[in-house]
């Protein structure tokens, strides 16, 4: 999977227009971040006691938006670098 798709690099300028923050929190800690732990957290209904799942729960909801901003500043880089290198060429 690329993590910069071509649909998104096709609006790079639109998005960036709009900044960086606004990119990780909504690419990263919702689109990705929460939508993950959602799933995770549906995922451990089936393979987890109920008695352990609050604590999976905070986990997840701790860790994957965390994660989340961490995958939305490693999109935002990669699509500048993809951006610029397109735009260098002409």
């Amino acid at each position: 999977m690329d993590i910069a798709p071509k649909r998104l690099l096709d609006n790079w300028d639109r998005v960036r227009a709009k900044g960086p923050l606004k990119f990780v929190l909504t690419q990263g800690v919702l689109a990705w971040g929460v939508s993950t732990a959602i799933i995770f957290l549906a995922l451990t209904t089936f393979f987890v006691r109920s008695g352990e799942r609050l604590e999976w729960a905070i986990t997840a909801a701790l860790v994957f938006p965390a994660l989340g901003v961490l995958y939305g500043l490693v999109t935002w880089r990669t699509c500048e670098r993809r951006y610029r290198e397109r735009h260098a060429r002409g």
